[in-house]
């Protein structure tokens, strides 16, 4: 079934696998990119692996036989997640990412880089392939929607595979009519030679009862080799189950517990002990108290697993750490949930839970039965097949292509909350004296869902005993500060009508007073202890508040001339668009009808002229100001022989990312991304018009507003305002040279100026009719051009070396 797989993505079909646990979906994901490489074929410029769960990402990062494999092949691996952000654009060859990092850049509003980067992020999924695993996990009304757009928006573009274990045959039956993919499962036979499916046996019983740190203890004693899992569905519970399982047994007996509120340095260490403890070659007597964590991303193994009830996919999950090795024999004892009222199935829905119920109770009223693959896919089909039916019948389709559109062309605001997940978390850290707090440092934090947090601040008394334990920070947003936001003040919640507004802040910041944390059981909410959090390094360069990273380019070590800057610039373009965007250029050069070759001169040549707008007359004289205050170095005169030093593109002193004032200069540069557009157009249409001759007008016409658009917005995806351009006396010959070798008399086609009304007619003409999201091919050339633009832009000013 692996070959199949290989075959059907390599013959352009994107692709669904079903198959259980432990049977090599990975291996089948990978194995179709590595393939194409070793064969010289740029079939996809990256794989993008994306994985609902942080601990899943890291965990096939982090195996030392999948990565090493991946580098003998000469590939370059990389992480991206909210705790790991190590490739936050995107750039490895292999990149173990969560889906929210991918839906999330895909809708404009990447969550781990600054809003004005958010284009770059994007263009990486042109020529993807993109592997989403876990599928069945994602919430349908946003990401699973939001991810099937995704799939029908880049489906010329991009190549996708589809993995899931669990999903009803309802959901794998949506994804093959609306994707127009293959199926893929393993065949009868197949399941029958893996080991891991027909050498192992595991049997379901039902329990209606809850359950309880007892049943676990009388279960783990009563087992053969004493290897026992108990998982609960939420964090509280677990945590008192613990400690009483942990006082019951003896101490020969390893007890440990894993939930999410662990900081990142002690869930790591925890987990590497249960690997230890519960993996393939061990014979330690060990239980492990958990909860929903345990469902995916850890290869372990138990003889008995107690579960408290949860849909019937999530159960299934749970098992796969039953008798997972071949030759094991395991039981898996699901019981009931207590009763405690309405709240009693969180954090599953309701309906979900109790349809499981009634089919656990028909299928295991009589006894226990011993399972299969397909007995447990049975299980999840009549438990949640018709509730996943109408939950399909229901996704947004038309209307969240729309909406996706419309947030990546002109509002990506909240795009993240509406189209990929609720962020229906906080970020919650303790300390004593949150005002002695460098925000701008590491700090470690917790991520609590909306429910704990809103009934832990309701049982506490603000005007009484517990004044002055909980802070959110009010930040200065001042304008034109760089840096970030400093706090203005830390505000105390006073009165219980506080809890509405603390719920909607990102951080807050309790006394020890009120909460605890160790190592060994995690966060506890409402309970005193002395433990604080600590602070970390300060971010690397380029790393801004909340962890945005700005364009990263390090501050200029002299200045540096237009003409050697543009010629730079689109020198790197071409090298990165081959080495690194040569699968999705030559799709999107299909798409068009042009020649490859023809396209990468366009690509180059736009680059070239990308800071043409820095020729303005009045921006040329701004810099000149900023030069000479800074450096002590005057304007030389515009004589031919020194006639390129006249023309800055960066002072001695201009950091990227500050706006274009240098430190302890206060004039800022005047604007000149979109002049830059506007000043290049004609320059660019002479070469459309020489090299995509043979093509429609409308075709030509769409390619060059796609550069244009590039050009307008390589330093922020909303760009748009526009004064007026200016040609500065003597720069037609920099113009000229700009485009030496692509456009013969470049001086002849540029402007010796553009109005504030003839630049925004050609900006209105650029976004609001040929380059929108609802045009995929323009919309893919836009996101490749302005990707390999900025990159190059930044590893120029950085002075590096290209790939």
């Amino acid at each position: 079934y692996q070959e199949r797989v290989a075959r059907e993505l390599l013959s352009g079909r994107n692709v669904v696998l079903v198959a259980p646990t432990g049977s090599g979906k990975t291996l089948a994901a990978v194995h179709p990119f590595v393939y194409a490489r070793q064969q010289g074929r740029r079939w996809a410029d990256r794989l993008l692996y994306a994985l609902p769960l942080r601990t899943l990402a890291g965990a096939l990062y982090s195996d030392p036989e999948l990565r090493a494999g991946l580098e003998r092949a000469g590939l370059g691996v990389t992480t991206q997640t909210g705790l790991n952000r190590g490739d936050p654009l995107f750039r490895g060859d292999v990149c173990f990412a969560t889906i929210d990092q991918v839906l999330s850049a895909y809708v404009g509003e990447p969550v781990s880089t600054s809003a004005r980067q958010a284009n770059i992020v994007g263009g990486a999924l042109v020529g993807a392939y993109v592997v989403f695993d876990e599928f069945h996990l994602l919430e349908k009304e946003k990401a699973l929607a939001t991810a099937l757009d995704l799939a029908e928006r880049l489906r010329r573009f991009a190549s996708i595979l589809v993995m899931t274990a669990t999903a009803p045959q309802e959901v794998v039956t949506y994804l093959r009519e609306r994707l127009d993919a293959a199926v893929v499962e393993p065949s009868a036979t197949e399941l029958a030679e893996m080991p891991a499916q027909s050498s192992k046996k595991r049997r379901y019983e039902w329990r209606p009862t809850p359950l309880t740190p007892e049943a676990v203890v009388q279960a783990h004693l009563a087992s053969r080799r004493k290897r026992t899992m108990a998982v609960f569905n939420t964090v509280d519970r677990a945590q008192a189950a613990y400690r009483q399982v942990r006082e019951a047994l003896p101490d020969r007996h390893n007890v440990v517990l894993l939930h999410s509120r662990f900081l990142p340095r002690d869930r790591q260490a925890k987990e590497e002990l249960v690997l230890r403890l519960l993996g393939e070659d061990s014979a330690e007597e060990t239980v492990l108290v958990a909860t929903q964590v345990v469902e995916v991303g850890l290869n372990v193994s138990c003889e008995t697993l107690l579960t408290e009830l949860a849909p019937a996919s999530s159960i299934v999950q749970r098992a796969g750490r039953c008798a997972r090795f071949p030759g094991e024999e395991g039981v898996v004892l699901i019981h009931d949930v207590p009763d405690d009222g309405p709240g009693r199935f969180a954090p599953y829905r309701e309906d979900e839970c109790e349809s499981t119920r009634r089919v656990l109770v028909e299928q295991l009223g009589g006894g226990a039965v011993e399972s299969d693959y397909m007995w447990e896919r049975e299980l999840v089909d009549k438990a949640l097949g018709q509730i996943d039916r109408e939950a399909l019948a229901a996704l947004p389709t038309t209307e969240r292509s729309r909406e996706v559109a419309h947030a990546l062309s002109s509002e990506p605001a909240a795009a993240y909350r509406r189209f990929v997940r609720d962020v229906d978390a906080t970020s919650l850290t303790i300390h004593r004296t949150p005002e002695t707090l460098d925000l701008t440092r590491g700090l470690e934090v917790f991520s609590v869902s909306d429910g704990v947090l809103r009934a832990f601040l309701r049982c506490l008394r603000f005007d009484g005993p517990h004044a002055g334990t909980v802070f959110y920070p009010e930040w200065d947003d001042t304008p034109g500060d760089e840096e970030g936001p400093p706090v203005r003040e830390w505000v105390p919640l006073r009165t219980p009508a506080d809890i509405r507004t603390a719920m909607t802040k990102l951080l807050l910041v309790v006394s020890p007073d009120v909460a605890a944390y160790d190592a060994e059981t995690g966060l506890r909410l409402g309970e005193p202890g002395d433990w604080q959090a600590g602070q970390g390094d300060a971010p690397a360069a380029g790393v801004r508040r909340g962890g945005e990273a700005d364009d990263g380019a390090a501050e200029q070590r002299g200045p540096e001339s237009f003409r050697r800057h543009a010629l730079d610039v689109g020198r790197r373009v071409r090298d990165l668009v081959l080495s690194e965007a040569s699968a999705g250029l030559e799709r999107v050069a299909a798409a068009f009808g042009v020649p490859l070759g023809d396209l990468v001169d366009l690509l180059e040549l736009a680059a070239r002229l990308h800071d043409l707008g820095k020729l303005d007359r009045r921006w040329q004289k701004a810099i000149w100001e900023v030069e000479e205050t800074v450096a002590g170095t005057a304007r030389p005169p515009r004589y031919p022989e020194r006639r390129e030093e006249a023309f800055l593109a960066h002072s001695t002193a201009n950091p990227a990312g500050t706006g274009g004032r240098p430190p302890g200069v206060r004039k800022r540069l005047p604007a000149h991304a979109v002049a830059r557009a506007c000043a290049g157009y004609q320059v660019l249409k002479a070469l459309a018009r020489e090299r995509l001759g043979k093509c429609s007008p409308r075709t030509r016409g769409t390619v060059l507003g796609a550069l244009v658009a590039a050009v307008a917005r390589h330093h922020h995806p909303l760009a748009g305002d526009f004064t007026g351009f200016e040609l500065d006396q003597g720069a037609l010959e920099e113009v000229e040279a700009a485009a030496t070798g692509l456009v013969g008399d470049a001086a002849r086609a540029c402007p010796k100026a553009v109005t504030p009304e003839q630049g925004r007619s050609l900006l209105r003409g650029v976004f609001g009719g040929t380059v929108r999201p609802s045009n995929p091919e323009a919309w893919c050339l836009y996101w490749l051009a302005v990707r390999a633009t900025r990159l190059a832009d930044q590893e120029s000013q950085r002075g590096e070396v290209t790939r």
